[in-house]
C-alpha cells in the first residue's frame, strides 16, 4: 500500500510538473504574441505612414503634371497664333509677288509697245520721205 501511495505521489507531482511547464509556456507565448502584436502594430503604422506620404507624393506629382499641361497648352495657343500668322504673311508675300510679276509684265508690254511704235513711226517717216523724194 505504501508502493501505492508512494506511486500516487510520484504521479501527481509529474502532472504538478507537466501543469506547471505547460502553465509556464503558455506565459512565454503570451509574451511573445505581445512582441508579435506590438511588431505587427508597428508594421501597420509604418504601412499607414507609407501610404499616407503616397497620397502626398501622388497629390504633389498630379497638381505638378496639370500645372505643365496648362503651360504646354499656353504655348500651344502661342504656337498655333504665330503659325495662322506666318500663313497670312506667306499669302501676302505670294500676292505681292504676284502683282510685281504682272506690274513687270504690264512694263515690259508699255516697252515693247513703244519699241514697236517707234519702229513703225521710223518706217513711215521713211516711206513719206522716200514718197518726197
Amino acid at each position: 500500500m505504501e508502493i501505492l501511495i508512494l506511486l500516487t505521489l510520484f504521479v501527481l507531482i509529474l502532472f504538478l510538473g507537466l501543469i506547471y511547464k505547460k502553465l509556464d509556456m503558455k506565459k512565454n507565448n503570451n509574451e511573445e504574441l505581445k512582441k508579435d502584436f506590438g511588431i505587427e502594430r508597428e508594421v501597420k503604422q509604418s504601412i499607414d505612414s507609407l501610404k499616407e506620404s503616397y497620397k502626398n507624393d501622388q497629390n504633389i506629382l498630379k497638381d505638378k503634371i496639370v500645372s505643365d499641361l496648362g503651360k504646354l497648352n499656353e504655348r500651344l495657343g502661342i504656337i498655333d497664333a504665330a503659325q495662322k500668322d506666318l500663313n497670312e504673311l506667306k499669302t501676302n508675300v505670294i500676292d505681292f509677288k504676284n502683282l510685281f510679276n504682272n506690274k513687270t509684265e504690264e512694263v515690259n508690254y508699255v516697252k515693247n509697245f513703244l519699241k514697236n511704235s517707234r519702229r513703225l513711226t521710223a518706217k513711215k517717216i521713211l516711206q513719206i520721205s522716200t514718197h518726197f523724194i
